[in-house]
């Protein structure tokens, strides 16, 4: 392979939305855990990019992958946190040197929870109980998710 070549594909850009790419594949499928929540797997390359490539270059994976769900009921919510969630774990390893799991269990517990408890309660959920387990889904899928993309970072 010739040397420009390889500078290309080795470039954070592509890597990144090569990622990306796989990550609109992977949340294709419809894994569905329990009644109402979804198992989003996409979320794992979006955050191997953040935790190899750095905070935007995971934003930008995050927006690739995630895009799928516009027409779905928690599409906004669910592009903004993923993206931010990358984001925020990624300026988190790289730039304060914290360990990934950490970093995503302290995105969550800090901003993305809240977040995801309002926008449950704000779309209608019926009960406080149907509140929280639509706002736990996002977080228990992005720590599942940061387990699965440990390995490979």
């Amino acid at each position: 392979m010739a040397p420009s070549a390889q500078r290309y594909l080795t470039h954070p850009f592509t890597l990144a939305l090569a990622g990306g790419m796989l990550g609109l594949a992977a949340n294709q499928l419809n894994l569905v855990v329990a009644s109402d929540i979804a198992l989003r797997p996409g979320s794992a390359f979006s955050l191997l990019s953040a935790f190899c490539l750095g905070p935007w270059w995971g934003a930008f994976t995050a927006l690739v992958a995630s895009s799928f769900p516009l027409g779905h009921v928690n599409g906004p919510f669910s592009i903004g946190a993923t993206v931010f969630e990358a984001f925020a774990a990624g300026w988190l390893i790289h730039r304060r040197h914290w360990r990934p799991i950490p970093a995503v269990a302290v995105y969550w517990a800090v901003i993305g929870l809240p977040l995801a408890y309002i926008f449950a309660a704000v779309r209608g959920a019926d009960q406080t109980g149907s509140q929280w387990i639509s706002a736990a889904e996002s977080p228990l899928n992005s720590g599942l998710m940061a387990l699965c993309a440990l390995p490979a970072a």
